[in-house]
């Protein structure tokens, strides 16, 4: 039996590569302590949502049903902590 990866766990494999970078880089490149726990927070999006996929979160079935809302939007949740996650480190670099 072959078992494939899925585009979910993907990402969770992109989130523990990152970390690896990110700790073997931490001393040249060291981000804000902000930074590192947007970071974290995204990473745990990212797992969550490889372990239920996206459309399938728990919690966000739960908030879609309470405000009636067509779809669950855990994905736009990790849209929204991958772009604060770039807004943050990108200001320390610029200021290198």
């Amino acid at each position: 039996m072959v078992i494939t990866a899925t585009a979910h766990s993907k990402s969770s494999y992109r989130a523990l590569i990152g970390r690896a970078v990110l700790a073997a880089t931490r001393k040249h490149f060291p981000l804000t302590p902000l930074a590192y726990g947007l970071i974290l927070l995204h990473c745990w999006i990212l797992f969550l949502g490889a372990h239920y996929t996206y459309a399938e979160v728990n919690t966000f079935r739960f908030i879609r049903d309470l405000f009636g809302w067509q779809r669950n939007n855990y994905d736009k949740l990790g849209n929204v902590a991958q772009g604060l996650c770039r807004r943050s480190s990108r200001g320390k670099f610029a200021s290198k």
